[in-house]
């Protein structure tokens, strides 16, 4: 015992420094090409992380709105984004959408070298005006996740950030550019506390809610926003993606028990396809990221993801 935790003294600060090493040099090599420390450890990382298929890492990028007047951390300008799609293109990425990446899990589907999954949260008519005329010119595709609720047939001027229509929702479906997913139908708000209102029990009428009041409030919502996207599109709703990136383990298993057979955060990196397709990491995309930028970001997580895999498998295997 007095051995095995002297190995855990000496093995764990050592792979602590291989993350902060690996997430770091990616940085330092812009502004010192020659740096000594670059030179040392980067070929390291290269090295542990080169024997890994690059297919079995997954980004998945998080968009929200786009528009020409930018004023805000999750708002693109249509230029930007065509840039940072075009990017992908020439860089050799492929789009896939949520149903390709359980296909290739369950054995069915073969997945491009170099997938990247597009997500945009919420459902703004600037998806509609921006967002899919460039996808559908560059013919990749995105998966928009609606707060269901909020889209109705004729839109409302009033609001700031006006929603799609159905008219829009479908006229992009049946392009088979854009795929539609649940986020949530009408609970993309936050209780009393930071956490969403599908993570855990709320204050209502005057008290906590109980566990029971809990689940079948939140079952209602999963299974009201899956009924109406398959009822409007005749699509087949199969992933799900927490408001606010706001989970927990009991959400997470109200999410499954409605049928979904994905889900999405906003915790930032990219996914190792062994490591299941639920609580799937996200890379945010805004309108500092310049095509060359994004596209050193992506590299970045997924090496990160090598070799957080490389280092447990060598663990397993008793190094």
């Amino acid at each position: 015992m007095i051995k095995m935790r002297g190995v855990c003294l000496i093995i764990v600060p050592f792979f602590l420094f291989l993350f902060w090493r690996i997430e770091h040099v990616p940085v330092y090599a812009e502004q010192i090409n020659d740096h000594s420390l670059h030179r040392l450890f980067r070929p390291l990382a290269y090295e542990t992380i080169s024997g890994l298929d690059n297919s079995a890492f997954v980004p998945v990028l998080m968009y929200h709105h786009f528009s020409k007047n930018v004023k805000a951390s999750t708002v693109v300008h249509p230029y930007r984004f065509y840039e940072q799609m075009k990017a992908l293109k020439e860089n050799g990425y492929e789009t896939i959408t949520e149903r390709d990446l359980i296909g290739f899990m369950k054995g069915k589907k073969r997945l491009p070298k170099k997938p990247v999954l597009i997500t945009i949260d919420d459902g703004y008519y600037s998806n509609y005006q921006y967002a899919f005329p460039i996808l559908a010119s560059l013919k990749m595709k995105a998966t928009i996740y609606l707060v269901v609720g909020d889209i109705l047939d004729k839109r409302k001027n009033d609001h700031p950030l006006p929603r799609l229509t159905w008219a829009e929702v479908k006229a992009m479906y049946r392009s088979g550019f854009i795929d539609f997913q649940s986020h949530t139908f009408a609970m993309h708000r936050k209780g009393v506390t930071k956490k969403g209102l599908i993570a855990a029990p709320i204050w209502m009428n005057g008290k906590m809610e109980t566990k029971e009041q809990y689940e079948r409030r939140v079952l209602n919502d999963l299974l009201r926003s899956k009924a109406v996207i398959e009822q409007k599109l005749g699509n087949k709703v199969i992933s799900f993606c927490y408001p606010f990136g706001s989970f927990s383990k009991h959400s997470e298993q109200l999410v499954k028990k409605a049928g979904f057979q994905l889900s999405l955060t906003t915790k930032p990196g990219a996914n190792a396809i062994g490591d299941g397709p639920f609580l799937l990491k996200r890379i945010n995309v805004d309108n500092t990221d310049t095509g060359d930028k994004l596209i050193r970001k992506i590299e970045k997580y997924k090496r990160l993801e090598r070799m957080r895999h490389s280092i447990f498998y060598s663990f397993r295997k008793g190094v």
